[in-house]
């Protein structure tokens, strides 16, 4: 099998895809972490 090229629009939309799903559960961690911290104090 010969390798795809990096230019290839698949890749790119896939790699965003991942990147996106990855901001999003970064950010929900956080955002779960303020709401469970903010009671208590």
């Amino acid at each position: 099998m010969r390798s795809f090229p990096r230019s290839k629009p698949s890749t790119r939309f896939k790699m965003a895809v991942v990147g996106r799903c990855k901001l999003t559960v970064l950010l929900t961690k956080r955002f779960m972490l303020t709401v469970l911290l903010l009671p208590n104090r």
